[in-house]
């Protein structure tokens, strides 16, 4: 019993090294490609940040939005996206005070 569980740990291990082994090289071909684009290095800053936060968000829910989605009958996967929306709509300061189930029902409408 005791090797199962430490083999089942390395296995998880050597698998989260090997994504972030990836996530890094991946962050490489971007630097190198915003470089070359002669893109601000605020703006590459921007970038990266963004890039490491949805990482971290990976890690964190282990599923991404678009994943979720396919996942889904139609029904469902629209009442995901309009109820998403009206996140988004209520992160504007002036729809902030808006119930969520308003600004989402305004989404599918708009």
């Amino acid at each position: 019993m005791f090797a199962y569980i430490i083999g089942d740990i390395s296995r998880t291990v050597a698998k989260f090294n090997l994504l972030a082994s990836h996530f890094r090289e991946r962050m490489n071909y971007v630097e190198e490609f915003l470089r070359e684009k002669d893109i601000p290095s605020t703006l590459r800053q921007q970038v990266k940040r963004y890039l490491e936060y949805n990482w971290e968000l990976k890690k964190l829910y282990k599923i991404e939005e678009n994943e979720l989605l396919t996942m889904l009958n139609d029904n469902l996967r629209g009442k995901i996206i309009v109820y998403f929306n009206g996140r988004i709509l209520q992160s504007i300061d002036v729809l902030g005070n808006f119930p969520i189930e308003f600004l989402s029902n305004m989404s599918f409408i708009l």
